[in-house]
């Protein structure tokens, strides 16, 4: 099969160029951020309840007093 020639033409802008914001506004930035600040705290903190959960299930000690160190630092914020 032959391949068909295709023409590419550049064309160059001549009107007026609009500068794009850079960032957001820093209320919009910062809330942003603190939302998934929180949402990512409580699915760590619930991911680790059920390791924790688990853990005392199949009766491992060791695996539990390890998770139960972790779990110590979200019940100190």
């Amino acid at each position: 099969m032959k391949k068909q020639k295709t023409n590419y033409h550049i064309y160059r802008y001549k009107g007026k160029m609009l500068e794009a914001k850079k960032e957001a506004p820093f209320d919009i930035s910062i809330t942003a951020r603190l939302l998934l600040d929180q949402l990512c705290y409580e699915w760590n903190k619930e991911h680790l309840q059920k390791q924790i959960d688990i853990a005392l299930d199949e009766g491992d000690h060791d695996k539990f007093m390890q998770l139960s160190e972790q779990y110590r630092s979200y019940l100190l914020h």
